[in-house]
């Protein structure tokens, strides 16, 4: 990790706007059910017109702060990922380059591409769903109890429920579908391998006439990560029924217990203070507040190693004359 922060501190700026962004914009849509709730008590209800064009004057108005404030949080985090994983490339390649020929053996050619290639893409995406979504996630979250509170206390035990239930599920979900992801990740150096193999050899390969050969090896292993990303996808989409599963429930949960007290509440008059409020706590139900962008990236070994250059006994050593005579 610290040779990851030796390259991300280059984006120091970006890290403290970002999160700043990500508040504004999750205050922005938190704020917005409050509004709705004093429009229906204030306006609706008492049939004050005023009151209704003015908070929806400030809703239309903190729906356009809220959108720009979102599109600019989206160049940063889109500027400082695709910058970090071109400097994390940069240094990669440079260390490949201070490698010797037993540590180039033991990390193989498949897997240094690969590291160079997908593995970077997928750390730059973690970077940038980090500073839009993992962000927002929890915010989203502490902002939605603030005004569930804020709104009508006793229907938190809902989320005090939901929420819980909700983590662990998806705690169980993800972890049986690490160690898929795990060997995702060699299948897919063996497919490098094999199509880095067959380019090479392409003359020998044809001069032998073991097209069909190499196709078979090829199919093979590429219906081998074919199935084990299926069979990975399969657990981790599992997520999404579960998460409807308890927001719906959840949601029903608040219009059922909100109902029966606006019953209680019901004053002579027919109306009730929680006609705006009742709507209002359903939409901090947790959706987007749990979820979380699931994505394995492997940890990169290749950073942390100390370039022997030639050893006694390596390759490199026993080629090292030839090349100066």
């Amino acid at each position: 990790m610290k040779k990851y922060w030796q390259i991300i501190k280059n984006y120091k700026v970006s890290l403290i706007v970002s999160p700043l962004l990500v508040l504004i914009t999750v205050l922005c849509e938190t704020a917005q059910p409050m509004f709705m709730a004093r429009i229906v008590d204030e306006g609706v209800m008492q049939g004050n017109l005023p009151v209704i064009t003015r908070v929806g004057i400030y809703m239309v108005l903190i729906s356009i702060v809220g959108l720009a404030v979102s599109i600019l949080n989206v160049y940063i985090s889109s500027y400082t990922s695709i910058g970090f994983g071109t400097d994390l490339r940069r240094s990669l390649f440079s260390k490949i380059q201070e490698l010797s020929f037993t540590e180039i053996d033991q990390f193989s050619s498949a897997s240094l591409i690969t590291r160079l290639t997908n593995d970077i893409t997928k750390i730059q995406q973690v970077i940038m769903m980090g500073l839009r979504m993992m962000l927002r996630a929890p915010l989203m979250l502490i902002l939605a109890l603030f005004f569930v509170i804020r709104i009508n206390s006793e229907l938190v035990q809902i989320l005090a429920i939901s929420i819980p239930v909700l983590a662990v599920s998806l705690y169980f979900i993800l972890r049986s579908g690490l160690p898929y992801f795990i060997k995702v990740q060699q299948k897919l150096d063996q497919l490098n391998e094999v199509v880095r193999e067959n380019l090479i050899n392409i003359r020998v390969v044809k001069s032998f006439v073991r097209e069909d050969f190499e196709t078979r090896k090829f199919e093979k292993s590429s219906e081998e990560l074919r199935d084990l990303v299926t069979r990975a996808s399969n657990i981790v989409i599992s997520a999404f029924p579960v998460l409807q599963l308890v927001m719906n429930f959840s949601i029903l949960s608040v219009l059922w217990l909100g109902g029966a007290e606006s019953d209680r509440e019901r004053p002579a008059g027919g109306g009730t203070d929680l006609s705006g409020k009742l709507p209002g706590t359903g939409t901090y139900v947790p959706d987007d507040a749990l979820y979380d962008h699931y994505d394995h990236c492997p940890g990169f070994g290749l950073l942390r190693t100390d370039p022997g250059g030639i050893k006694p006994g390596t390759i490199a050593d026993q080629y090292a004359g030839r090349f100066t005579q």
